[in-house]
């Protein structure tokens, strides 16, 4: 929200030097006034949430990833014929995207 008072307050102040109005004075920080120091922190701020969020974002995805496969994985097990101890090839392929089984699988 500072981001936006920031803008609004330049915005207003290049405004009133366009209308020719007397052009008060923004307070400063230095040498830099505060309306863009708030600008450039609203911005700086933006852009390291972004970076923060994209990594937890990624983190949890590869976590729900892994418990995916594992269920997938203790399922295809479970699901195994219980004469061979090999998975069968009709449930393997209607759990997976239909690929080709292992050679070990066709007998």
């Amino acid at each position: 929200m500072k981001f936006l008072g920031a803008l609004r307050w330049l915005a207003l102040l290049a405004f009133g030097s366009y209308a020719r109005l007397p052009e008060p004075q923004p307070p400063e920080v230095g040498d830099f006034p505060v309306p863009t120091l708030l600008l450039l922190g609203g911005v700086l701020v933006g852009v390291l949430l972004a970076l923060v969020c994209r990594w937890l974002v990624a983190l949890t995805a590869r976590s729900r990833l892994r418990a995916a496969a594992g269920l997938r994985l203790r399922l295809l097990v479970q699901r195994s014929t219980p004469y061979s101890g090999r998975p069968s090839i009709a449930r393997a392929c209607s759990m997976s995207a239909c690929v080709t089984p292992p050679a070990e699988w066709v007998t």
